[in-house]
């Protein structure tokens, strides 16, 4: 579950080759309502989100047995060598 969509697809598409059936969750309270009503065995999980955010989830979900994988997407630091030459 993720707020941006192309996220939750990207990670769908990859696990989809993995288990039957992947479900998708765009927001904190869609994810908590989903996983009451379908108990599902793996949550992939962003945790920086508005409104609820992951950790609302976790807390929310602290009863549901599954396995949680936390992540929040994040670009790296540029690592390309600087333009200007050092003084």
């Amino acid at each position: 579950m993720d707020d941006d969509p192309k996220a939750v697809e990207l990670v769908a598409v990859r696990i989809l080759g993995l288990v039957g059936t992947v479900l998708r969750a765009y927001g904190g309270r869609e994810a908590i309502d989903a996983a009451r009503r379908e108990l599902p065995d793996l949550i992939v999980l962003d945790l920086m989100m508005p409104e609820v955010n992951g950790f609302d989830v976790v807390e929310a979900l602290n009863y549901v047995p599954t396995r949680l994988v936390f992540g929040s997407w994040w670009s790296p630091p540029s690592t390309s060598p600087s333009r200007t030459a050092p003084s």
